[in-house]
């Protein structure tokens, strides 16, 4: 289980490498995921017929997001169907041979490595939340994407909190996140004091997921 759950998390990781490294290739002032023609400084004719950005094409019925483009012909190279292999994707693979040597390196002595890079790991995330809140903030239209995301003044379907599914799928990532089938869940408790509460700990953990 610890396995399957690595290996998908790692497949994350690399996504997120792929896009870091390809964000400061090419010109400074646009992504390569920004425009679906070329003029922009496009390096792969990926686009399809369908695709669609918001700068330069007005969107039409069955348009594909210049985004889901990028996404699915340049980083996946998703081809027909699962009859069609395709070729293997050597960026994708030296990435993910990076992202295990990582790791490796992160737990290959337990945890005193753990102990240091834990120091690192758990604040980071949080500077780069407050740098991407200041940013979005002052970005134009913030307030409509603010309004959107809590569902104000008109926005957002709250209906959907009557939906059984929504629920469903909500208590099976509280599941998935404290299944006794998780072994870094198992790892992490065996360093607890034998005093901890251990109920206290699990009900915690299942509140700040919900």
């Amino acid at each position: 289980m610890s396995f399957l759950f690595s290996s998908y998390f790692s497949t994350i990781l690399v996504y997120c490498i792929f896009y870091a490294y390809n964000s400061i290739q090419g010109h400074l002032d646009s992504l390569p995921w920004q425009y679906c023609d070329n003029s922009h400084g496009v390096q792969f004719n990926w686009a399809t017929a369908e695709c669609y950005d918001e700068l330069t094409n007005e969107r039409r019925r069955n348009s594909s997001p210049v985004t889901q483009d990028y996404f699915d012909n340049v980083l996946l190279r998703k081809t027909s169907g699962i009859e069609d292999l395709g070729a293997i994707n050597y960026d994708l693979m030296v990435m993910l041979i990076i992202t295990w040597a990582i790791i490796y390196l992160f737990v290959f002595r337990g945890i005193k490595t753990i102990g240091k890079v834990v120091i690192f790991t758990v604040i980071l995330p949080y500077v780069m939340l407050i740098a991407l809140l200041i940013r979005g903030l002052t970005l134009p239209g913030a307030k409509s994407g603010i309004e959107y995301y809590l569902g104000l003044n008109g926005y957002g379907d709250w209906s959907k909190l009557r939906d059984l599914n929504v629920w469903i799928n909500a208590t099976s990532q509280i599941f998935n996140s404290i299944g006794i089938g998780f072994g870094a869940l198992i790892t992490f408790s065996s360093f607890n004091r034998r005093n901890s509460n251990l109920i206290q700990d699990t009900l915690f953990i299942a509140f700040v997921n919900r």
